[in-house]
């Protein structure tokens, strides 16, 4: 992939190829989407962009409210003052260009010795599949609930099969969670050596690859062996909302944002967070609700990464 960059005012760089915004040595926090209407109105620098070329450029839904919204983003970013802006001017119809000084940044000679910036394809953030696991890994994570803050270890202990797919067989004491290789979805969980659960043939949070917009429906069949339920089917629309940064005890990670909304037989609303370096779920939040679950309890959690070996042989 070649590496793109533009460098504008005073030491900012727009790294199209990570999804970043610089200035200097300092990482400048913007949203994906006001990211993306930033790409998109700096390659197109020599016209004006309206909500509607915005919105047909990024197959996103943009109004003049919208588009205002997100150039104030951009500006408070990069702290430009909308009354005397040196980056945005406005042609007081909803539109917007770029003004100030611009240079690009390419890993290709040709398109650095050209004189005119040309508009390139925007470079979306893409997970094509998982990362691979290896036997071994240990992690460490929180769980905080109703009941307080718990913090757990797992690891990796093997690999094995059920219903057909290979899994990741993870432990942490006397629990086991089944995790699919090939999607990391959850399949079923083991305590005492005995199933208590089981969710076949996956939970489906993960559909491969991961971009931003992406929305799929996962439906399984889910055992509760303990409380004593089946059901079938389960089901849950999923949709990767944004690709952004998110802090947990273990640090500041870029992650697709995933969230779930229960469609049938499901009480749980699932928000996760997977960030491809290092390859795992960060965070993950679910809220139960009490009134349509068979338990007939209301339960929020949040799950955070407290600690994850880059290197696993490390």
């Amino acid at each position: 992939m070649v590496h793109v960059e533009y460098v504008f005012g005073e030491n900012f760089r727009l790294d199209v190829t990570h999804f970043e915004i610089w200035q200097g040595e300092r990482k400048l926090k913007l949203t994906s989407t006001s990211f993306r209407i930033f790409v998109c109105i700096i390659e197109g620098h020599d016209r004006y962009w309206n909500p509607r070329d915005v919105g047909s450029a990024l197959g996103i839904p943009a109004t003049n409210g919208t588009l205002r919204w997100h150039v104030g983003k951009i500006r408070k970013c990069l702290g430009d003052d909308a009354k005397n802006s040196k980056f945005f001017h406005s042609n007081g119809h909803g539109g917007y260009r770029f003004i100030g000084e611009l240079r690009l940044v390419t890993g290709d000679p040709a398109a650095a010795a050209a004189e005119n910036l040309h508009p390139i394809t925007i470079l979306e953030p893409v997970a094509d599949a998982p990362s691979p696991i290896l036997i071994g890994t240990t992690w460490q994570r929180q769980l905080i609930d109703r009941t307080g803050e718990k913090h757990t270890v797992w690891t990796l202990r093997g690999r094995g099969a059920l219903e057909g797919r290979d899994v990741y067989l993870i432990s942490s004491g006397a629990t086991t969670l089944f995790w699919d290789v090939t999607t990391l979805n959850h399949m079923a969980a083991m305590h005492n050596g005995k199933i208590t659960s089981t969710a076949l043939p996956s939970e489906g949070v993960f559909s491969w690859p991961l971009f931003l917009g992406k929305s799929w429906e996962s439906r399984f069949r889910y055992r509760d062996y303990v409380d004593v339920g089946d059901f079938n089917p389960v089901s849950s629309r999923y949709t990767v909302v944004s690709y952004e940064d998110v802090t947990v005890p273990a640090g500041t990670f870029m992650a697709f944002r995933i969230d779930g909304t229960p469609t049938r037989n499901e009480s749980v609303t699932r928000v996760a967070w997977y960030a491809p370096k290092p390859g795992i779920v960060v965070k993950r939040i679910w809220d139960r609700s009490g009134e349509s679950d068979y338990r007939g309890t209301s339960l929020r959690a949040v799950m955070e990464l407290v600690s994850y070996p880059i290197d696993p042989s490390v």
